[in-house]
Formats: C-alpha cells, sequence, structure tokens
C-alpha cells in the first residue's frame, strides 16, 4: 500500500465512547456483502526506550 495524498480530516470512534482525531484513511473498499473495509492509520506513541516516547502511526482495517 502505498502513501495516499492527504485526506479529509477523521474521527476514529472506538466501541468504548473514546474518539480518535487525526486518522488517516489509506483505502476504502465495498464487500460483495454491501459491507465497507476501511484500510486506516492511526497514531500513538511508541516507548521502545523507557527515557524516550516517539509518535508512530499503527495501520489497521476494518468494517
Amino acid at each position: 500500500m502505498s502513501d495516499a495524498p492527504p485526506s479529509a480530516p477523521i474521527t476514529l470512534v472506538l466501541p468504548d465512547g473514546q474518539a480518535i482525531e487525526r486518522v488517516r484513511l489509506y483505502e476504502r473498499e465495498q464487500l460483495d456483502t454491501g459491507l465497507w473495509m476501511y484500510r486506516i492509520g492511526v497514531p500513538r506513541w511508541q516507548n521502545k526506550d523507557p527515557a524516550q516516547r516517539l509518535p508512530v502511526r499503527y495501520r489497521a482495517c476494518g468494517t
């Protein structure tokens, strides 16, 4: 999957009600069942070194 041009701002709302802003939409596809599959990038923090936290983008997909 290559880097796509920037998309409109997206907010991801999780089942427990948490909202994550600045989510990136990479791709979407409508399945034969009529459902949509979305490939997104979610910002989060990575902590490999206890003294340093780095921002990373986690890629996921789901309907």
